[in-house]
């Protein structure tokens, strides 16, 4: 879903519905909709950025070879004070073993694991 666009702008909102097909899904069989949290939020950001607040050329190029089309990566933005392993600034590189470069991923990944820790780097 592409919304919030404004004439003239070069700014729009791509809003990815898996997560929200998923969850109609399972309240279609009645099921509760587990949400996963990290507590903090993230940012999607450009490698080129990235770059610039210490992505290594190693990891980005394990990025590549794991998703050729990726253009980016999540970095942390805030966190809740409760929240003592991430810090703002932080690149996300990997999820439970898998290369995260999607806040679909992330959030597939967090909802599935609700109540359990999962391993970050």
């Amino acid at each position: 879903l592409n919304a919030a666009g404004q004439e003239g702008a070069a700014s729009a909102y791509f809003l990815p519905l898996d997560r929200v097909v998923h969850a109609l899904e399972l309240l279609q069989r009645d099921k509760p909709v587990p949400r996963g949290t990290c507590m903090a939020s993230f940012l999607f950001k450009p490698f080129d950025e990235l770059t610039r607040v210490g992505l290594g050329g190693d990891h980005e190029r394990a990025v590549h070879a794991a998703v050729p089309d990726c253009t980016g990566m999540l970095i942390v933005d805030k966190t809740l004070c409760e929240q003592k392993v991430l810090r703002s600034g932080d690149i996300l590189v990997a999820l439970e073993g898998s290369t995260c470069t999607s806040f679909v991923q992330l959030e597939e990944i967090l909802d599935a694991n609700v109540g359990r820790s999962v391993s970050l780097c």
